[in-house]
């Protein structure tokens, strides 16, 4: 089956209690979305990759990923991976912030937008979740008003506690891969193999590919690919032209981008621009 490395947030507001038993070979490789998403950590044993960062889930633990951030989830055995995880799409999350209060603080106050709660302040998020997630699935009168009310309550304690419950990060991941990872991110606009990687890193070139692909479950340069996707979509979202998200992006033909910008988005970069930009 083919990876997924992009999903769209087409609804404004996704709260979903997930607890699934891993297995090590279908675990998600680096993906992102096209909006804001929140994982919870309730139980099991895994670890969150980040960018260039691999942090240990521990119960506690919230992640907040910014619309296009490269991230997966990586287990370490089969048991429970146990976590709630909410969607919020960029136009939704822009309505509910105001001139004073800015609600996406939280997914950029830092490179490592990682947070620790206590139990009482985790239970108390939990709630909030559950009344979400049950508000969501009802149609009854009001039901929208009091979505967007507890969605709001649930930003303003995460963004509140985020400037005093940054959690001490301490990156699991192997020091080769994180160079790996920062080289890429660094030089993606540049003509990167893995020979060269091989050369400027000082490590064989089978044991970098093997390396990388333990942590981030797939190859060098579906990494590569994936980077300049990543990078073309946040700039088409922020109002680029074609051809300038194209050539920013290290494509060196436009056919090129547009056939590897579709096979990854499932649609072309100009209807994707035009449909971006009539949901925001």
């Amino acid at each position: 089956m083919k990876p997924n490395f992009f999903t769209e947030i087409s609804s404004p507001i996704i709260c979903e209690h997930k607890s699934d038993s891993w297995i090590a070979d279908h675990s998600t490789p680096f993906h992102f979305h096209d909006g804001y998403e929140i994982l919870i950590f309730l139980s099991g044993n895994a670890s969150f990759c980040i960018g260039q960062h691999e942090q240990l889930l521990t119960p506690g633990t919230i992640i907040c990923c910014a619309p296009f951030s490269l991230h997966r989830a990586l287990p370490h055995d089969p048991r429970s991976y146990d976590r709630i995880l909410l969607h919020i799409r960029k136009d939704t999350l822009l309505s509910l912030s105001s001139t004073f209060t800015d609600l996406s603080i939280c997914f950029h106050a830092s490179s490592k937008p990682i947070y620790s709660f206590s139990k009482p302040d985790l239970d108390n998020v939990i709630a909030l979740c559950k009344k979400l997630e049950a508000v969501l699935h009802t149609q009854s009168f009001g039901c929208d008003v009091l979505q967007t009310a507890i969605l709001t309550e649930l930003l303003v304690l995460l963004n509140q506690k985020s400037v005093c419950s940054k959690m001490s990060v301490s990156n699991h991941m192997p020091p080769l891969v994180t160079e790996i990872f920062h080289y890429i991110d660094e030089h993606f606009t540049e003509d990167i193999t893995v020979s060269h990687l091989a050369n400027t890193l000082h490590h064989n070139a089978d044991y970098l590919t093997r390396s990388f692909r333990k942590v981030a479950n797939c190859s060098i340069q579906q990494y590569l690919i994936l980077k300049r996707i990543q990078h073309a979509g946040t700039l088409l979202s922020q109002g680029a032209t074609l051809t300038d998200a194209c050539f920013a992006s290290g494509f060196q033909t436009y056919s090129h981008f547009s056939k590897t910008f579709s096979a990854h988005f499932g649609i072309s970069p100009k209807n994707y621009q035009q449909k971006y930009w009539q949901m925001h």
